[in-house]
């Protein structure tokens, strides 16, 4: 039997400035990945999944970056850690990927490991959210790579160490938003103009039986499916302990059905969990969604 390839990327690196509206940082999000993959959750992923292969990665601290070299280093690292899902992949040892996080930023690593070990096969991927995070470095309110890792995907990023080692694209028809997101003014343009897809609570609560088929035909359309799933898709009064809460996140019952149907269509490879902060109030409910998240998803690893 194949093992499934479990990263526990500690990372804070994607926020190195204030978020945009706010004097908070996200001190302790790198801890994520240790609170969500705690001993009892891995002896039950164990049991579920049988082997599971876990592999170590930290980032450097934001702290310990300058203005200068801020983004060489991001590039760096993820690039690095990219390389190791790659070679994994490559090696075709593995049923499955799971990635936790850490900042979002970090999916910027693992969408790029995933494609690059995936050479040949068409990939879509799907994005649970609140927030777009596909700015230009130049468009950033905030300057922090995790409200930026998606755009250089899309091609002509403007900052050279980070358009340096982006050697695969996406096309906007292999991208999907789900989570009711809150945009500035750019990412709302660059969705638009690309025509990227959004699927929101506003179209769930008016045709729920049109939405979960839109997913179904988007999974169609691929060898392979990535989810990279941030934690603040969910309301606030369901998740707190993250970063920057939404109070007009997704309720539990949507998220269940979404994943359910990426799940079902026999297609799903890869999974982020990514912005869970144990440091913060309330964390322990947090947490629990998070595991509850890869658990709804281990079906789809293990057939």
């Amino acid at each position: 039997m194949k093992k499934i390839l479990v990263i526990k990327a500690s990372s804070r690196l994607g926020m190195k400035y204030f978020p945009h509206g706010s004097n908070v940082l996200n001190i302790g999000v790198e801890d994520g990945p240790e609170a969500i993959l705690d001993q009892r959750f891995l002896q039950e992923l164990t049991s579920r999944v049988h082997d599971v292969d876990v592999v170590d990665f930290v980032f450097s601290k934001p702290e310990n970056t300058t203005d200068e070299n801020y983004y060489e280093i991001v590039a760096r690292e993820s690039n690095e850690l990219a390389e190791i899902i790659a070679e994994r992949i490559a090696s075709g040892d593995y049923a499955g990927v799971i990635n936790l996080g850490g900042d979002h930023g970090v999916a910027f690593a693992t969408t790029l490991g995933i494609i690059r070990g995936q050479k040949g096969k068409r990939i879509g991927v799907i994005d649970f959210d609140s927030h777009g995070d596909i700015h230009l470095k130049n468009t950033s309110p905030s300057g922090n790579f995790h409200g930026m890792w998606v755009r250089p995907f899309f091609g002509d990023f403007d900052e050279e160490s980070i358009r340096r080692i982006t050697d695969v694209s996406i096309q906007p028809n292999q991208f999907l938003y789900i989570g009711n997101l809150l945009l500035e003014g750019e990412e709302e343009r660059f969705i638009q103009e690309e025509n990227i897809q959004v699927i929101d609570s506003r179209m769930i609560s008016i045709n729920e039986e049109s939405m979960l088929p839109k997913i179904t035909h988007f999974c169609k359309n691929f060898d392979s499916i990535h989810i990279t799933f941030d934690i603040d898709v969910y309301k606030k009064d369901i998740v707190s302990a993250t970063g920057t809460p939404n109070p007009d996140g997704f309720e539990a019952d949507m998220i269940e059905k979404c994943l359910k149907t990426i799940v079902d269509s026999g297609k799903l490879f890869s999974l982020d969990v990514v912005e869970v902060n144990p440091q913060k109030a309330n964390a322990e409910g947090t947490i629990t969604t998070a595991q509850a998240v890869i658990e709804k998803c281990i079906p789809g690893f293990v057939g």
